[in-house]
């Protein structure tokens, strides 16, 4: 599985971490570290278990709890309509 932002989401990193701006609805969110990982890891084109593996080094977690997270969290950006897949 593979998740992709949408043509009218921009993910912009900053000094304070990273932002994922909607421009359709005229809203955005700060990203968390956790976040930053996981959308630094669809930027890169890669996918949902990179996305994990991204998590597990970062923060020495278990995969399993890793990859919870990252499902919740992608499941959040679709019903708020920020990726395309």
């Amino acid at each position: 599985m593979s998740a992709v932002f949408a043509k009218h989401v921009s993910y912009t990193r900053t000094e304070y971490g990273a932002v994922v701006l909607d421009k359709k609805k005229s809203r955005y969110w700060q990203l968390n570290p956790t976040a930053v990982l996981v959308a630094d890891a669809l930027e890169a084109g890669g996918s949902v278990d990179d996305a994990v593996q991204r998590v597990v080094t970062a923060f020495d977690v278990d995969a399993g709890r890793a990859r919870q997270d990252v499902t919740a969290l992608l499941a959040q950006w679709r019903a708020a309509g920020v990726l395309r897949r």
